[in-house]
């Protein structure tokens, strides 16, 4: 059975319902190099004796029909559980838009079983996309996870010793381990977009195996509806497409339809001009007290000194110091000077013009603390075997330092912790801080198993997250309308509430993976707030970050010493955020264009990143080699350019074509370009 259309034909396999050919008319190739390979569907259906069985529908009878409005629609009306049939039956429809693949599914669940997860569509026998390029992964996480030539790589990460298929594989999961619905393998030339448009039940999974290096893939979109029996389940439309162009082509299709649904929040005018912060450690514990309360001000003017107006004090200002204290935030800190002190330091910051934004945690509590079985124990996420997931951290006290502090992590879909993390939030906001930024956003989602957290199966836990933030960002909004509100690498939706995310990005010291995460969200989210950690003697990081509209927070000595330990780099900072000042509504406003529209000339390491605003654009160039002579040609519709130089008065230049320099090692320049009226 066909479906067709001028750009893309699939075929499906009449006997079992797999896809055997995914072909691009354009590209005159195919996806599916090893139909022999090709799967239809999975179904996880955990039993007494075998809570990991899986149905592989591979094989098992289907009934395949073209319908008049040009779709196709696929039943398995036969599957059967440890040999025998079960009464699931499992109905998908196929309909084509461009060259997009798009699979609704439903399933009914006449049966004894439960029904955790299912794949659909999956799409074995993957091979090479092009013949010219080698395909990486993208997966658009906080920190930029693109894996290199996956399809001629083993994958050899410790997690494939045990997987159920003993197959290799790596994954995605929105919004855990990806902060955008979805997943790609992307050359210069296609690439195979995998996408789901579920903004309700904010669950969708992006499974890649193989057997090792060079041998066909099988790629599967995998959503989790934990059906009970007798229950059944329709899906959103599920999205594969088989695509002509590079990533940018991918992330548009996301945009588009993310701007179906999407509604940014407003963010306050501070907040949208707010270039960073220089971020300081706060309470550490027994250790020692890093910086009572006192010294605040002394930190706003070594911010100052940076080109920077905002102090972050991480970690917080609670008692017993980080990681010792949670879930307290409002129990300030004696030791640090106390509420008096910090309200007193809060008014002098304010009185210079200055801001403060703190530190919180939403969904931790540190299982030492007093009452911790007796209150908030029965809070805790519970996984499928009864066990409460823990992360440690190796601070505070003398001998949490050697042991780690043992913090559980909360069911943020759970209305009773919603409700006291709620309050202490509200606490936050009404003690006279700027801002709040909410640490480890992105991480403790663990689908939680409870049947008395109040939620009827586990993924609600992701959008019990999502109506937490918004509680929290209405609480603290009502106690001071210009609150900002951050969290750490948040995932898409909660820029409805949130007003920028905290990331690490792709620095170097942390990560080493690579930055174009940058690129993804940025391109795919246009006017984001997102912060990029810059630390000590980062050239290269900060002039990238720059470039591609990243607010900039200032890290030296990670946390523990200011802009005055690196005065030749704290001047270099300053003077980028000098230019930021200069062209951030590009940043806030505009739209990020990567090297879309503008390629530099040039014999070293120079490259561009682009920003569009109405008709005019901004284009940085940076150099990430030795100094190099660069020309950037603009064409004949330019009125003006307006070139910003760190170290230099901004030069206006009218009637010109192009623009030619000597770039430094190290450094960038950032060039406006007005163009004439209707042009």
């Amino acid at each position: 059975m066909k479906l067709e259309n001028d750009q893309l034909r699939v075929v499906i396999d009449e006997k079992d319902g797999s896809m055997i050919s995914l072909y691009n008319k354009e590209l005159g190739r195919e996806v599916i190099g090893a139909p022999e390979k090709a799967e239809n569907f999975r179904l996880s259906v955990p039993l007494p004796e075998d809570w990991t069985y899986t149905v592989f529908g591979k094989d098992m009878p289907a009934a395949v029909t073209g319908c008049d409005d040009g779709t196709v629609e696929i039943a398995w009306d036969r599957i059967t559980v440890c040999g025998k049939e079960s009464g699931i039956c499992l109905k998908a429809t196929l309909s084509l838009s461009g060259d997009e693949l798009e699979a609704r599914m439903e399933i009914v669940n006449n049966s004894d079983y439960k029904i955790d997860y299912v794949w659909y569509p999956v799409i074995g026998g993957v091979e090479r996309l092009s013949e010219k390029y080698t395909d990486d992964l993208y997966k658009p996480h906080f920190c930029g996870m693109i894996d290199r030539d996956i399809y001629g790589n083993d994958w050899v990460e410790e997690s494939n010793r045990y997987w159920y298929t003993a197959r290799e594989f790596k994954s995605a999961v929105y919004p855990q381990s990806s902060h955008m619905q979805f997943s790609l393998l992307a050359n210069p030339e296609s690439g195979l977009y995998l996408s789901s448009k579920d903004h309700t039940d904010f669950y969708s999974g992006f499974y890649y195996e193989h057997e090792r290096k060079n041998t066909p893939m099988t790629i599967s979109i995998v959503k989790a509806p934990f059906l009970e029996p007798q229950e059944s389940y329709h899906s959103c439309k599920n999205v594969v497409s088989f695509y002509r162009g590079s990533w940018h082509t991918a992330a548009g299709k996301y945009k588009k339809w993310l701007n179906t649904w999407f509604q940014r929040k407003k963010r306050p005018e501070w907040v949208e001009n707010l270039d960073g912060w220089l971020a300081f450690q706060g309470h550490c514990g027994d250790m020692h007290i890093a910086h009572p309360f006192a010294e605040y001000p002394t930190w706003l003017e070594k911010a100052r000194s940076a080109g920077l107006n905002t102090i972050h004090v991480h970690c917080g200002v609670h008692e017993e110091g980080i990681e010792g204290g949670y879930p307290y935030w409002t129990n300030v800190s004696s030791r640090m000077g106390g509420r008096e002190e910090l309200t007193r330091v809060l008014d002098d910051i304010h009185a210079k013009g200055g801001r403060v934004i703190t530190f919180t945690k939403d969904n931790k509590v540190n299982q030492g603390i007093e009452g911790f079985h007796e209150k908030f124990r029965k809070y805790a996420v519970r996984l499928r075997d009864g066990a409460n997931p823990r992360v440690s951290y190796s601070v505070g006290t003398l001998d949490l330092l050697q042991s780690g502090a043992q913090l559980a992590v909360m069911c943020r879909a759970n209305r009773e912790w919603q409700d006291f993390i709620t309050k202490q939030m509200e606490g936050i906001a009404s003690m006279g801080f700027d801002g709040n930024m909410i640490d480890e956003w992105c991480s403790g989602m663990d689908l939680c198993m409870a049947k008395d957290h109040g939620h009827r199966k586990p993924t609600a836990v992701f959008s019990g997250q999502h109506e937490l933030g918004k509680r929290i960002s209405e609480v603290s909004l009502k106690q001071n309308p210009e609150f900002l509100l951050a969290g750490e690498e948040i995932w898409d939706a909660a820029y409805e509430y949130m007003d920028l995310s905290f990331a690490r990005g792709g620095c170097a010291q942390w990560w080493g993976r690579d930055p174009r995460f940058y690129e993804i969200f940025a391109y795919t989210i246009p006017g984001i707030q997102c912060t990029a950690e810059i630390l000590e003697n980062e050239y290269l990081h900060l002039n990238y970050a720059f470039a591609c509209g990243y607010m900039l927070v200032l890290c030296i000595d990670y946390y523990h010493s200011g802009p005055d330990a690196y005065p030749e780099f704290a001047a270099y900072f300053k003077e980028v955020i000098r230019i930021r000042g200069a062209v951030r509504r590009y940043f806030t406003k505009g739209e990020f264009r990567d090297d879309l529209d503008y390629f530099v000339i040039s014999a070293g390491q120079v490259k561009a990143k682009s920003h569009r605003l109405g008709q005019n654009d901004l284009i940085v160039l940076y150099n990430e080699g030795e100094e190099a002579e660069v020309s950037l040609p603009l064409g004949n519709a330019v009125e003006k350019v307006i070139v910003y130089t760190p170290f230099e008065e901004n030069e206006i230049i009218s009637g010109v074509e192009s623009v030619n320099r000597i770039l430094p090692g190290k450094s960038m320049l950032a060039v406006e370009v007005i163009r004439k009226d209707g042009k």
